[in-house]
């Protein structure tokens, strides 16, 4: 249904060098840049799911408004696109809602999707 780059962590980098510490000319500066991650609403006939990908340091982009196969396996959705070459690719299950009868889109039994 769609895709959003939500806040997933952060990365620290220190502005200290060797030599600037031994002769204290470092100022101990940090500097924090916030990562972003890819999180999809994936809708299925009577459950919406928010997903984010399981490899987190190189992300597969989904195209979204596509059909798509997926499991559920515990905590994790596998999911296949079968336009992006119909490889496997484990999401992690963030969230969880019951679908209420008046969303638009349908799904199939075997949790494939179509958009009306």
């Amino acid at each position: 249904m769609q895709m959003d780059s939500v806040q997933c962590g952060s990365d620290q980098a220190s502005a200290k060098s060797l030599s600037g510490e031994i002769l204290g000319t470092d100022s101990g500066h940090t500097k924090i840049r916030v990562v972003l991650c890819p999180e999809y609403v994936l809708q299925s006939e009577q459950t919406t799911y928010r997903i984010r990908p399981k490899d987190e340091k190189h992300p597969v982009l989904l195209p979204v408004g596509e059909r798509v196969q997926f499991w559920t396996d515990k905590d994790q959705i596998r999911l296949r696109v079968e336009e992006s070459g119909g490889k496997e690719r484990k999401y992690r299950v963030v969230s969880i809602t019951p679908r209420t009868s008046g969303e638009v889109g349908e799904a199939s039994l075997d949790g494939t999707k179509t958009r009306k």
